[in-house]
């Protein structure tokens, strides 16, 4: 008898708050924030931004970021995910800021 079976509702995959937002949402925060000097909130976002979608946007945000925080292991690791031909300017930030990076 179908009546006897409790029907299951789906639980929400995640907390009853807002739904998480797009990939494209974090790093519009993360640019932002970096553009106000918040450098870690914006290497959080832009490292959550690229975690769900890879963007070469998402990786000079990272770098930039963490350029300004002094912290080149993070900036170089982030600076090998954008492509050649956009590292110029990446690295011209981080020089603005006091630090130098290679690759």
């Amino acid at each position: 008898d179908a009546m006897s079976e409790p029907e299951s509702e789906p639980e929400p995959a995640s907390s009853p708050e807002a739904p998480s937002p797009s990939a494209s949402e974090l790093l519009q925060q993360a640019e932002s924030a970096l553009a106000r000097g918040k450098t870690s909130k914006a290497y959080r976002l832009a490292s959550r931004s690229n975690r769900a979608q890879p963007s070469t946007a998402a990786a000079i945000v990272m770098a930039r970021a963490a350029c300004r925080v002094g912290n080149l292991e993070k900036a170089k690791l982030a600076l090998k995910e954008i492509p050649v031909l956009d590292r110029g300017t990446v690295r011209r930030d981080c020089r603005q800021h006091g630090e130098r990076i290679g690759l």
